[in-house]
């Protein structure tokens, strides 16, 4: 009878745990446990419970109320329940085991540690013979809490940087030869280009200004007053006194808004024109008017690339010349000033683009242009 006694209370021990919890839930971290915002990530819910059909009783799971809505009211906000799905009932080892997945997302503003509640779960104890109706809920079995990284940027699947496998260095060989012999002869023949560009430019301006040394002849009448220099200027001089006189000229044409000196004005860059061109066209002598000025270097073949800037200035020395000798109406000051004024800024514009610099990455251009 004492044997008895103490088998029952053994028997009692062992028994009053598994009745006393029956039924668990499982709670999985998510997957991904880093997400942005509308980014879904997947908790899975793991309900297991006691087969209790030896003592002829049935543990019962409200699948009925696993649904969107009813996770929804559980969790509330920032998390939002896109999809509840109810995996088939598998039973293992004296037990049944039955997985909710439950996808979320979050959206809000504010980013950091995001914390899922617990979820309860609603189950009931049938006995045999009992009805569906006749069923009376237990205490419900909570999930554990659920915690989710809530960022701005996710970190990527695999952050494993392939820098060592991936690196292609390539044929060392080729790249050596071309590093010791391709460059330094692509160096050399540019340098060869460059210097026998200055020499061509340089004999160009030489022969201009022989030729306009030792060309005795000069112009008839008043106009030598107005277009002939003084002395004999090489092209860099002229170029740097005519813009030493514009500059002089908007100087006075901006403190002064007398007219008076407007003809002295024209005088000085007629003079200043004359002696840039005759330093840098060939075909020109100090005995050529404006006109036969003008139309030498429209037909001239020889000038090159700065054609269409001597042009402009032999242009403007016409027009000055036939201001000088009246051939054109004067306006009132104001607009006589204004017109001189700009004809000034177009001259300095043309002078600019003669610099020495310029000239010659227009020229190497020109030469190296496919257009003849």
């Amino acid at each position: 009878m004492r044997y008895k006694l103490a088998g029952t209370a053994i028997l009692l021990l062992l028994a009053t745990p598994l009745y006393a919890q029956p039924i668990a839930v499982d709670t999985f971290p998510p997957t991904p446990t880093v997400v942005k915002t509308g980014e879904v990530f997947t908790v899975n819910y793991r309900i297991r419970y006691l087969d209790l059909t030896r003592w002829k009783e049935e543990i019962v799971i409200f699948t009925d109320q696993i649904d969107v809505n009813n996770f929804q009211s559980k969790v509330g906000e920032p998390f939002e329940v896109m999809n509840v799905k109810l995996n088939d009932l598998v039973p293992k080892n004296g037990e049944y085991w039955q997985d909710v997945l439950v996808s979320f997302r979050i959206i809000g503003k504010e980013k950091g540690l995001k914390k899922i509640p617990k979820i309860k779960f609603d189950w009931a104890k049938k006995m045999a013979g009992d009805e569906a109706s006749e069923l009376k809920t237990e205490e419900p079995v909570e999930s554990l809490e659920v915690h989710i990284n809530y960022v701005t940027t996710t970190i990527p699947t695999d952050p494993y940087l392939d820098i060592r496998d991936g690196l292609k260095l390539g044929n060392v060989s080729e790249r050596a030869w071309l590093y010791r012999f391709v460059i330094p002869s692509t160096a050399v023949l540019f340098l060869g280009l460059w210097v026998f560009l200055m020499v061509s430019w340089l004999r160009s301006s030489q022969r201009s200004r022989a030729g306009m040394l030792t060309d005795p002849v000069a112009p008839d009448g008043e106009l030598s007053q107005y277009v002939v220099a003084s002395e004999a200027l090489t092209f860099g001089q002229a170029r740097k006194r005519l813009a030493s006189t514009l500059n002089r000229i908007i100087g006075e044409l901006e403190s002064s808004r007398s007219s008076d000196k407007l003809n002295d004005f024209r005088r000085d860059i007629c003079i200043g024109i004359n002696a840039l061109l005759l330093s840098a066209v060939t075909d020109l002598n100090p005995g050529d008017t404006p006109g036969q000025i003008e139309e030498k270097v429209k037909n001239s073949k020889a000038i090159g690339s700065p054609k269409n800037t001597y042009l402009s200035l032999a242009y403007h020395l016409r027009r000055q010349a036939i201001y000088l000798e009246g051939g054109l109406a004067s306006p009132d000051n104001d607009t006589a000033r204004l017109r001189l004024g700009n004809n000034v800024l177009s001259i300095k514009h043309d002078i600019n683009s003669l610099r020495w610099h310029k000239m010659f990455l227009t020229g190497l251009l020109d030469k190296l242009s496919w257009k003849r």
